[in-house]
């Protein structure tokens, strides 16, 4: 019995051992993840009306704007002012699941909608127009699918669908009241100058007034004056991944401040050379391992011009001048990591701060400027009455010391 105890606590021991080696091992794991990086957080418990956040914006206001899964939110950095779907008032939103959003130069808020096409915010009566996109009762597969928003010159508004081409807007306003006129461009596999997908993933105007589309089939670049449009396949594909359907995809597309154009697939990052249709490729660390999870569907772009890469695995961090990775994922163990591996959205304001979409625990967001300070915390000795103290001023030596 005496050897059967004795036995018994090495086998106790030897297990309690190998759980704090693997506790360490884990902690490790994270450690060099990134974490210099301290994110904050916002979801369901500060008011958000649902954690699912699938793009953000911020409005010539300074107010904030968050599409989730359930509902629109507008937040001023206190408070929330949700907006949601009513069956009985037609000037609310048409639906409640929010895909994109965008201001123009109006100030007019465009929503898309997964199931409910497109909405206008009117700001005076805090109420939404509702755009029929049908035309003559044609039935279209995907046409309430909204999937990107973007402003031409003129002011109209270009509109990608998840299954039914592309749009234009034309605005008017008569009588104080906003009209709304749509044009269709879909794909005809007869006309080989014509947009060669439906599926519309993204779509940027450039600096020089072009318009980009990314689709489920490669890169288009539409000459507004004929109306045509030149197709691009950006292979990128490691010949051992998995085939899926989605391999031609382009996802997000940047154009930098200093005019490099960025395009987001589904293995990583491509420098595309628009005078030449050159492109180098990027690829990530889901190149191959778990192809798709690492799926670029949104790109922002900061002030020291590295850009913030959405993807469904993680966030990431590409370094432009390095051509570096960085990521960043959940560490259970801090508080002050991403909160959650899948990303839906990134956006970058005009002070620099970073916004973080998840596609599970809210919204996650950075400011650099918080990170230009260092505290410098007194060594704990003895208690004595200096054993905390205020500084009242702070001198420097000759030497420099403080």
């Amino acid at each position: 019995m005496r050897f059967k105890s004795i036995a018994n606590q090495v086998i106790r021991k030897y297990i309690a051992n190998i759980f704090i080696l693997f506790f360490v091992l884990f902690q490790f794991a994270f450690s060099g993840n990134s974490q210099d990086i301290k994110f904050k957080h916002i979801n369901i418990n500060n008011g958000l009306s649902q954690n699912a956040v699938f793009t953000i914006i911020k409005d010539s206001k300074g107010y904030m704007w968050f599409g989730t899964k359930d509902g629109l939110n507008k937040y001023d950095g206190y408070n929330f002012v949700i907006y949601q779907h009513n069956p009985f008032d037609s000037t609310t939103l048409s639906a409640n699941y929010i895909t994109s959003l965008y201001e123009d130069k109006r100030g007019l808020i465009w929503v898309g909608t997964y199931n409910g096409g497109v909405n206008v915010y009117d700001r005076e009566f805090e109420s939404f127009y509702r755009i029929d996109l049908r035309k003559d009762n044609v039935l279209l597969r995907n046409v309430y699918e909204i999937r990107a928003i973007t402003e031409d010159s003129d002011g109209n508004i270009w509109v990608g669908t998840g299954g039914d081409g592309l749009f234009s807007i034309k605005v008017d306003e008569i009588n104080n009241q906003l009209s709304f006129t749509a044009k269709r461009y879909f794909n005809d596999p007869e006309n080989k100058t014509g947009i060669n997908s439906n599926q519309i993933y993204s779509v940027c105007f450039d600096k020089k007034g072009l318009l980009w589309l990314g689709t489920n089939n490669g890169l288009n670049r539409m000459d507004l004056k004929t109306n045509t449009f030149i197709h691009y396949l950006i292979q990128t594909k490691n010949p051992a991944a998995k085939e899926v359907s989605s391999t031609n995809s382009i996802n997000a597309i940047h154009e930098s401040v200093n005019g490099i154009f960025w395009v987001g697939t589904l293995g990583g990052l491509v420098k595309f050379n628009r005078n030449d249709c050159s492109y180098r490729y990027f690829p990530h660390k889901y190149d191959l391992f778990r192809y798709g999870w690492g799926n670029i569907t949104g790109i922002a772009e900061d002030s020291t011009g590295n850009l913030w890469i959405a993807t469904p695995g993680e966030l990431m961090k590409f370094d432009t001048q390095k051509e570096t990775y960085r990521s960043f994922i959940h560490n259970p163990f801090d508080s002050k990591s991403i909160s959650f591996n899948s990303i839906s959205s990134v956006y970058v304001d005009n002070t620099d701060m970073l916004w973080v979409g998840t596609t599970g625990m809210g919204i996650d967001y950075y400011d650099p400027k918080s990170n230009r300070f260092n505290v410098l915390n007194i060594i704990p000795q003895e208690p004595t009455r200096t054993a905390s103290f205020s500084v009242r001023s702070v001198l420097e030596d000759s030497s420099g010391n403080v």
